[in-house]
């Protein structure tokens, strides 16, 4: 007797983003790219990495203490260790 099943959908497989593509993504974002195009550059989709963006943004003081925001490499991974850990 042969068994019919009716699955379709495929075996999801996440792969994370890891120090180095973390590190790209700062270097590319410094050059002035957009996520699309690192995005395209890391062969990953344009979500990933504006979520990594977001994880991975901090607010800085100046010297004459007015604000700015940027991406680290180590605060997104820094995130990323700690969800993990829950």
């Amino acid at each position: 007797m042969a068994v019919i099943t009716k699955d379709t959908t495929s075996a999801r497989s996440f792969k994370h983003l890891s120090l180095i593509e973390r590190s790209m993504i700062f270097a590319l974002l410094r050059e002035g790219y957009s996520l699309r195009h690192i995005a395209r550059q890391l062969g990953r989709h344009v979500s990933t990495i504006s979520r990594e963006v977001g994880r991975g943004t901090t607010t800085q003081r100046r010297s004459d203490w007015t604000n700015y925001e940027a991406y680290f490499p180590e605060t997104g991974q820094s995130v990323y260790e700690k969800n993990r850990a829950h």
